[in-house]
């Protein structure tokens, strides 16, 4: 299980992402096959506390208030991510 729930994404949906489970590339995949125009892959970027975070990097100490804070086991969020669209 990837631990992301989420279908037919729109700009106000919510997509619920497992803290320990969760990775960065699972989540851009998720997006990048539900989004409305299919964004490519590698042109979605998901930033947090102003860094670009690696495909490999779990989501919820990624977005944590403070690095190692692990008081809520899911996060929910989708207007925090900026999404970039790579033209062909």
């Amino acid at each position: 299980t990837t631990g992301l729930e989420s279908d037919n994404l729109n700009a106000h949906d919510t997509i619920r992402v497992h803290y320990f489970t969760s990775k960065v590339i699972q989540l851009k995949s998720l997006i990048s096959n539900n989004w409305d125009g299919k964004p490519r892959l590698e042109g979605i970027r998901l930033i947090a506390r102003g860094r670009i975070l690696n495909n490999d990097k779990l989501i919820g100490p990624a977005l944590s208030k403070q690095p190692g804070d692990e008081t809520s086991s899911y996060r929910s969020f989708l207007n925090s991510i900026q999404t970039n669209t790579l033209k062909q």
